[in-house]
């Protein structure tokens, strides 16, 4: 959905922090979360207050770590 999103020119961002809520019983009723269901994280999306962003230039001849 997030590079969906972004292919439109519309902003998103991963909000992790809704797994608190996923315990409360009043707000997943309220918010219309289906009985077995579970909240694992919100998505919001918007359109950007600035014009496209572009990611900062990178040395691709630096590694900065080795993964073994």
């Amino acid at each position: 959905m997030m590079l969906a999103a972004h292919s439109l020119g519309i902003g998103s961002c991963w909000i992790g922090l809704i797994m608190g809520l996923g315990e409360d019983k009043e707000f997943l009723k309220e918010a219309g979360v289906p009985e077995g269901h579970r909240l694992v994280a919100s998505l919001i999306f918007g359109y950007p207050a600035k014009g496209e962003r572009k990611a900062t230039a990178r040395n691709a001849d630096v590694i900065l770590n080795w993964m073994e």
